[in-house]
């Protein structure tokens, strides 16, 4: 539900929160797996990014998760307002998924993914990050708005040989 929610465009569609220290950057980068991810670091809390505006149903069940390695403690990485019910464990050696659980109070909000000090550092690397409907995860997959079907590469491949170009 979440447009370039694998930061292949870099950060387009994504706002870094400065946190409360007004020094959080995050920086685009690949990771050993060659992933795209985004390598975050401040020492204010609320620290991260976010995502607006997203839709859904008003009352409706949300569950936000991420990859993350790294130093840090989550706040939220799920849609924004109300209590949340955070899950996963972050670790300085591998990625591992965490995220939060909330009732969406609106039918629009923000998706954050905000990380707070421990030790009064945030040093995370995320990557595919991922807003369900209802309150179980599942494994990451890109937004149905950003899967290429035959039917668009046929417009695609079209256009290019209306250019004088091909495709082989």
């Amino acid at each position: 539900l979440i447009t370039n929610s694998n930061f292949s465009s870099g950060l387009d569609h994504w706002t870094v929160n400065l946190g409360t220290n007004s020094d959080c950057k995050a920086v685009v980068t690949t990771d050993s797996a060659g992933d795209t991810c985004i390598h975050i670091t401040g020492t204010g809390n609320y620290c991260g990014l976010f995502c607006s505006p997203v839709s859904f149903n008003r009352n409706q069940v949300t569950t936000g998760s991420v990859l993350v390695k790294g130093t840090g403690k989550l706040n939220r990485a799920g849609i924004g307002g109300g209590p949340a019910s955070n899950f996963g464990t972050i670790s300085t050696e591998f990625y591992s998924k965490v995220g939060s659980t909330v009732q969406a109070a609106s039918s629009t909000n923000s998706f954050w993914i905000y990380f707070d000090t421990v030790d009064s550092v945030v040093d995370i690397y995320i990557k595919f990050a991922k807003l369900e409907l209802g309150s179980h995860t599942t494994d990451w997959c890109p937004s149905p708005t950003e899967i290429l079907t035959q039917a668009d590469y046929a417009k695609i491949q079209a256009a290019i040989v209306a250019l004088g170009g091909s495709l082989k």
